[in-house]
């Protein structure tokens, strides 16, 4: 299921923040990242906002993941 561009602000302030980060990190494997949090969460949430990327929940694995713009429309031409 995507997430809606808006779900984050039915979060609180601490757990919108935690989520950002645990997505952030998600996506390069922990043992990767070595960006800037507070920097790379206020991109992400922007980048949310505006639909350049999505947040995709997978109720079978119950799991979310970022979805580009290249993702999601090779998901619509399937």
């Amino acid at each position: 299921m995507i997430l809606p561009t808006d779900f984050l602000d039915t979060l609180e302030t601490d757990t919108q923040r935690r989520f950002l980060e645990d997505l952030l990190v998600a996506e390069s494997g922990a043992d990767a990242y070595t960006g800037d949090l507070d920097h790379d969460r206020e991109r992400l949430l922007r980048e949310i906002r505006r639909g350049v990327v999505r947040v995709e929940f997978s109720e079978e694995t119950e799991s979310f993941r970022l979805l580009s713009r290249e993702q999601m429309e090779a998901r619509v031409s399937e």
